[in-house]
């Protein structure tokens, strides 16, 4: 009986946590690349400098 929960139960788990956790995993992605231009593009005129 709880094992035939357990299965009912997993898909909307799964919804659920890649509802909740790839906006998360987007932002942060898109974050570390503004962060590598970022510091990509301060350390550009130091090395012509």
């Amino acid at each position: 009986m709880l094992l035939g929960l357990q299965a009912l139960l997993l898909p909307f788990f799964f919804f659920f946590f890649f509802c909740f956790f790839l906006p998360h995993v987007m932002y942060l992605i898109r974050y570390t690349e503004y962060f590598l231009v970022f510091s990509y593009a301060r350390s550009l005129p130091q090395a012509q400098g």
